[in-house]
């Protein structure tokens, strides 16, 4: 059996404090005779909870943060004076320190040409690994019923695709650990993939590596999705050859990423 809107407003409105007399009334009743009814409210209660902590935790690193940067200004503010001094005699030494710079940037940007890698990487490597062209939710089929689990299970996988597209990402993980657990006991191949990329945008990329090639050895439909985004991974952690492998994997096997794989590599390798 499946909840209808009028129900998921009925929660929602209580989790918000919002319902009181008849509808209050209305809220108990469901919970007391309804079972899938009380399952959403703990699903519910418990993403609300943890997107709270997640706040809270958010707020006292800012805090901290604005804490550290007011101490930076005060030291600042003591250091202009002496910089301000010594400013005629440190000119000299800046105009030589200038051009050993350039001499600096020129024979990195050599060094990166003749590591095959070219420049300009940045940007399109993010763009790259935001988009995912992976649905997570399966496609619905107007002759396959579906059961009153499997329902409210694809409502929240577009609540957390949805949470991605918004750049929640934290919230996005929370959805997949709640599926994971009881009463859903759910897993997708396609959940792994997006926290395999969320990790890789948070930082954690030895995770994001660790996470997404044991995907590929378990040789699902998305393999090759995979190894697209591990390519760009690999790009942006300036891990040159294991990204050119992946790109490479493609141009040959894949017919959904070959042109795009073929690009980057004449693009971004010099080799090609």
């Amino acid at each position: 059996m499946k909840l209808s809107n009028y129900q998921y407003e009925l929660i929602a409105a209580y989790i918000r404090n919002e319902l009181s007399g008849a509808a209050l009334k209305e809220f108990e009743s469901e919970l007391a005779s309804n079972e899938l009814f009380r399952k959403e409210l703990d699903f519910e209660q418990a993403i609300t909870t943890t997107f709270h902590w997640d706040k809270v935790k958010e707020t006292l690193k800012q805090a901290k943060t604005t804490h550290l940067l007011k101490e930076k200004s005060v030291k600042r503010v003591m250091a202009q004076d002496s910089l301000q001094r010594a400013k005629t005699s440190y000119y000299h030494k800046v105009q030589k320190r200038k051009w050993i710079v350039a001499i600096l940037a020129a024979a990195c940007v050599l060094l990166v040409g003749l590591l095959g890698l070219r420049t300009g990487l940045p940007a399109e490597v993010n763009e790259q690994m935001i988009l995912i062209g992976v649905q997570l939710s399966p496609k619905e089929s107007g002759d396959t019923k579906v059961s009153g689990r499997q329902s409210v299970i694809i409502k929240k996988l577009k609540d957390a695709e949805a949470a991605y597209n918004n750049n929640e990402l934290e919230k996005t993980i929370n959805y997949f650990n709640v599926l994971r657990e009881k009463p859903y006991k759910y897993n997708s191949p396609e959940m792994s993939l997006y926290e395999g990329i969320i990790l890789a945008r948070q930082g954690d990329y030895l995770s994001s590596i660790k996470m997404l090639n044991e995907l590929i050895d378990e040789k699902t439909e998305i393999e090759n999705d995979v190894h697209w985004h591990l390519g760009w991974i690999h790009l942006k952690f300036n891990k040159k050859q294991d990204a050119k492998m992946h790109f490479e994997i493609l141009s040959n096997t894949s017919d959904k990423y070959r042109n795009s794989a073929i690009k980057t590599l004449k693009k971004h390798f010099r080799s090609w």
